[in-house]
C-alpha cells in the first residue's frame, strides 16, 4: 500500500510541476523508480493479496476469528446520514465494505468448487478480483483504525485537529475511490454526496495551510528538500 501512495504522490506532483518535473535534478524520476520498486514482489504486489485472503478465510472460517464489528447500522443508520466524513463513519463503511467482499468472496468460491473448478483457477483467476478488492479495504481498514487509535493518545489540541483532517482526507479518498459501491448498496444518499465533495475540498484546503508543519513532523532531511522545484 504504501508502494502505491508512493507512486500516487510521485506521479502527481510531477504533473503539477509540469515541465520541471521531467528534469532529473528535482528527483522524480528516482522517486518513481523506487516506487516500482516497491511495487514489485513476485511480478506483482497484488500477487500477494491471494495470500492475506487464503490466510484470512483460514482465520475466520476455521479459527473462529471474527469480521470486523460496525458501530453504526449501515442502513438504519449510515444510509440516512447526510454527513458521512466524521472518522467513526468513515470506518464502519470500510468495514462494511471488508464483511461484503469476504462474504462474496466465500460464496463464489463453494460455487467453484461445486462446479470443480481447480483451486489454482479459483484463486488465481476466477475470484483475483474480489480477492484484490477484498485485501485492499483489509489493509486501508488496518491503517484508519491505528490511526483512530494513535489520535486518541494526542495531548495537544492543536495537533489533534490537524492530524484528524489528515486521517478523515485518507478515509475520504478510499472511499470516493469505491463510491460506485457504497452507492450501489444503498449507503450513501444524494445529500451526503454533496456533503461529502465539500469536506473534502474543504479539507484539502485546510491540510494545504499546515504543509510545511506536516513535513516537519515527517522529519525529512533538509537536503532532500534542496531539489531546484523544492
Amino acid at each position: 500500500m504504501n508502494g502505491w501512495n508512493l507512486e500516487r504522490t510521485a506521479s502527481i506532483c510531477r504533473e503539477r510541476c509540469g515541465g520541471q518535473g521531467y528534469l532529473s535534478v528535482n528527483k522524480f524520476g528516482d522517486y518513481l523508480a523506487i516506487a516500482h520498486a516497491a511495487l514489485t514482489a513476485e511480478g506483482d504486489n497484488r500477487v500477494l493479496m491471494v495470500k492475506i485472503c487464503k490466510d484470512m478465510m483460514t482465520n475466520v472460517l476455521k479459527k473462529g476469528h471474527k469480521l470486523p464489528q460496525m458501530s453504526q447500522c449501515p442502513f438504519r443508520e449510515i444510509a440516512k446520514a447526510d454527513d458521512i466524513t466524521s472518522l467513526t463513519t468513515l470506518l464502519d463503511m470500510l468495514k462494511y465494505r471488508e464483511t461484503i467482499m469476504f462474504n462474496k468472496l466465500v460464496q463464489d468460491t463453494k460455487d467453484l468448487q461445486t462446479k470443480k473448478v481447480s483451486s489454482y483457477n479459483i484463486l488465481m483467476r476466477e475470484t483475483s478480483d474480489t480477492m484484490q478488492d477484498l485485501a485492499m479495504v483489509y489493509g486501508e481498514r488496518q491503517t484508519l483504525e491505528y490511526c483512530i487509535e494513535r489520535l486518541a493518545g494526542m495531548k495537544s489540541a492543536a495537533n489533534k485537529e490537524v492530524m484528524t483532517k489528515v486521517f478523515r482526507l485518507f478515509g475520504l479518498e478510499v472511499i470516493k475511490r469505491d463510491m460506485s459501491f457504497y452507492m450501489m448498496q444503498g449507503l450513501i444518499s444524494q445529500n451526503a454526496v454533496a456533503s461529502f465533495n465539500t469536506a473534502r475540498i474543504t479539507i484539502i484546503k485546510d491540510i494545504a495551510a499546515k504543509t510545511d508543519d506536516l513535513l516537519d513532523c515527517l522529519n525529512i532531511p533538509k537536503h532532500a528538500l534542496y531539489a531546484p522545484i523544492a
